[in-house]
């Protein structure tokens, strides 16, 4: 049995996974900021088990309450699936609107992380998994606060993942496409609107994205059974060389994209090349 320690586990991937891993037979310890709302909107989670625990990941002290849940209850295996999506012009986002993206993506993020890994190092194993997105490999328009929270997971997942391979413990990158769940029920816009670039191109990535509930989506059930076995090591990523990928695009909108995105970059670093290389060392 693994035990599971799984953030914003009352919605979007997270639920699902959570459902799937107790339907397994593993232990789950669900965070959620309102356990109430949480049994409403998940009511099969404790009959199969789980165990809902309370509290913010926005607040500084969700630290010390998640490493006290990862000491106590021997979690191996963290998943950050807590987010939400702020969409509009960089340029009408104000300080207040930037910072609540920041703190729940990245901070919330950062600070499970420190909670849990002071029981994976003295344990010399654990998984942490970081559900990104496609946003977190490529900045669309009105997309740039979003983006810029998950570019700053994938960094800080890349960087950790070296810093904790000492003590055998695992990094995976998540980056799931478009799923049907409740996610884009928690879109937010800039209180200020659209301003200077309505009838733009970000105006029009704005509608596209609010009309995507009407749009043909990736099944959440198949992203979850997939996403358990890459944490588990079991079905098709029993493979050693699928347990040494960091980044797991999630749906046929993802992969693709992913694909486009490295060539994109391999392109352009052709094309830099020569000026690149022209800046030569100090002599």
């Amino acid at each position: 049995m693994t035990v599971f320690l799984i953030t914003g586990a009352s919605s979007g991937l997270g639920r699902q996974l959570s459902l799937d891993a107790l339907r397994q037979g593993h232990k789950v310890f669900g965070t959620t900021r309102s356990s109430n709302r949480a049994r409403e909107s998940s009511p099969d989670f404790e009959s199969l088990g789980g165990v809902w625990c309370e509290l913010n990941i926005s607040s500084a002290s969700c630290e010390n309450l998640i490493r006290d849940i990862a000491e106590k209850e021997n979690v191996d295996v963290l998943v950050n699936s807590a987010g939400y999506a702020l969409l509009g012009p960089v340029e009408q986002i104000s300080d207040i609107e930037a910072h609540a993206q920041m703190e729940t993506n990245f901070h919330g993020t950062l600070r499970a992380i420190r909670g849990v890994l002071p029981t994976f190092r003295s344990r010399q194993y654990g998984i942490i998994v970081n559900i990104t997105s496609g946003a977190g490999f490529i900045g669309l328009a009105s997309r740039g606060l979003y983006a810029g929270s998950k570019f700053a997971v994938e960094g800080l997942s890349e960087a950790l993942a070296n810093e904790v391979a000492p003590f055998n413990i695992r990094i995976i990158i998540a980056e799931p496409g478009a799923f049907r769940t409740n996610f884009m029920d928690t879109l937010v816009f800039p209180e200020s609107g659209l301003g200077p670039y309505e009838g733009t191109p970000t105006a029009k990535m704005v509608e596209v994205t609010e009309d995507m509930k009407r749009r043909k989506f990736g099944d959440v059930a198949k992203a979850s059974e997939v996403l358990l076995n890459v944490i588990l090591g079991t079905g098709p990523a029993a493979s050693e060389d699928v347990k040494k990928c960091l980044r797991v695009p999630m749906g046929q909108d993802c992969w693709p994209l992913a694909k486009k995105e490295a060539e994109a970059w391999l392109k352009e670093l052709a094309t830099i090349e020569t000026i690149s290389m022209s800046i030569g060392k100090e002599e």
